[in-house]
């Protein structure tokens, strides 16, 4: 389980709002780089139910502000950007209330699909460029997360999916939204080869583990792209 988190260096005060309530919530904290830009946050779950205190995970919180442009940029093509500053945009968040006087925002489904998009790509060109010098599980987890990525992406192409307890981002997704965000930052092709990708990868479906109008989709995505 992770949280991401992204938002507005204010001078630094981002990072030491987060850092304040890591430390007094038992998360410990590492570097994910030698310049300390990028910082990960992690803490042992443990299935309360057990008698023994089983370990079951580790929650982690990832931390990026919109002015680290470099964590915006497609590995493939630094040029090509997606920057999370586009999360402050009205039109690109929606309000989630967590109690009394405390709120976030997530974004809205289209940018959403947009960074997972990217997520897919980067992991999918670090595999086949880096991979023959990668430790083997890091390999492995690798490979598992652009399946998980492709998963993802289904999920949120999927408009007819159950909707369970989900209560952010039950609206549909806007394609034309999407577009129009792809076009802005000259995405437009690799959003377009990524998400008929998807469509087509059987361990992307068969982890989303249900049926879905792949051709409908595909008919929508070719349309507004």
């Amino acid at each position: 389980m992770d949280i991401d988190v992204v938002g507005p260096s204010l001078r630094g005060a981002f990072y030491e709002t987060i850092e304040r309530y890591e430390r007094s919530h038992g998360y410990v904290i590492s570097q994910n780089d030698p310049l300390g830009i990028e910082v990960t946050a992690s803490k042992p779950i443990f299935n309360k139910r057990s008698k023994k205190k089983r370990k079951i995970g580790d929650m982690e919180i990832d931390a990026c502000s919109y002015e680290q442009t470099g964590a915006c940029a497609f590995h493939e093509d630094p040029s090509k950007l997606l920057p999370y500053s586009l999360c402050d945009r009205e039109a690109n968040r929606r309000l989630v209330n967590l109690a009394r006087n405390c709120i976030c925002y997530s974004p809205s489904r289209a940018l959403l699909t947009l960074y997972k998009v990217k997520a897919r790509r980067d992991r999918t060109y670090d595999a086949r460029t880096r991979g023959a010098t990668m430790d083997p599980s890091r390999l492995e987890w690798l490979r598992g997360k652009i399946v998980k990525d492709g998963s993802d992406i289904i999920a949120l192409l999927d408009d007819h999916r159950e909707r369970g307890s989900e209560t952010i981002l039950n609206e549909p997704l806007d394609a034309e939204h999407l577009a129009g965000i792809a076009t802005e930052f000259r995405i437009t092709d690799l959003a377009k080869e990524t998400l008929e990708e998807v469509l087509n990868n059987r361990p992307s479906l068969e982890l989303y583990g249900r049926s879905i109008d792949t051709e409908s989709i595909r008919k929508a995505i070719r349309k507004a792209l």
